[in-house]
């Protein structure tokens, strides 16, 4: 009932977000960015497991998008599953230390990142919309229903964090191709 009264809104007010395709809503707080994703990312490893469908509001029209959500950089699914256990919304609301599981969580996703030889790791970092995290992140500004009244604040001392972290992961894969 609700979805068919939420795509009747999505055909009569044209919402400008297609059905077909798969989106990034970038989120970090207080802000929430939508961009079309790129065919690299969505089809990545088990990246395509991160679509899900979010319920947004543009320019006050509200509809429904495919979308890989990224908190700071780091892939989330609504729900936890029982495949993956790891960087989902409903464990990272509840968890006790943000910052924590937000590390962990991308220790989880990018340790894979350092055995690729095909694609470069600049690629993976703008994918992940990680080099934004000292510019601003280019996209429409959006709501996300889900995000509402959550408190999902992570409080980086210094962004530097996260650029260190994935300098590592760097330097750790350089090591690895000159060993082989």
């Amino acid at each position: 009932m609700f979805q068919t009264i939420i795509d009747k809104i999505n055909i009569k007010k044209g919402f400008p977000f297609k059905k077909n395709k798969i989106y990034v809503i970038y989120y970090e707080y207080p802000f929430t960015y939508i961009n079309t994703a790129d065919k690299l990312l969505s089809t990545w490893f088990d990246f395509g497991s991160f679509v899900d469908e979010w319920t947004i509001e543009y320019k006050n029209q509200i509809g429904t998008v495919k979308a890989i959500l990224l908190y700071y950089g780091l892939p989330l699914r609504k729900k936890r599953s029982s495949d993956v256990l790891i960087t989902n919304l409903e464990d990272l609301e509840n968890s006790s230390d943000k910052l924590m599981y937000y590390k962990v969580g991308m220790y989880h996703i990018l340790k894979d990142f350092i055995y690729l030889d095909d694609i470069q790791f600049n690629k993976i970092l703008k994918l992940l919309g990680l080099t934004n995290l000292i510019k601003d992140i280019k996209g429409k500004p959006i709501k996300v229903k889900e995000l509402e009244g959550k408190d999902l604040r992570v409080d980086f001392s210094t962004k530097s964090e996260i650029l260190d972290f994935l300098k590592l992961i760097r330097e750790i894969r350089d090591i690895w191709r000159i060993k082989i």
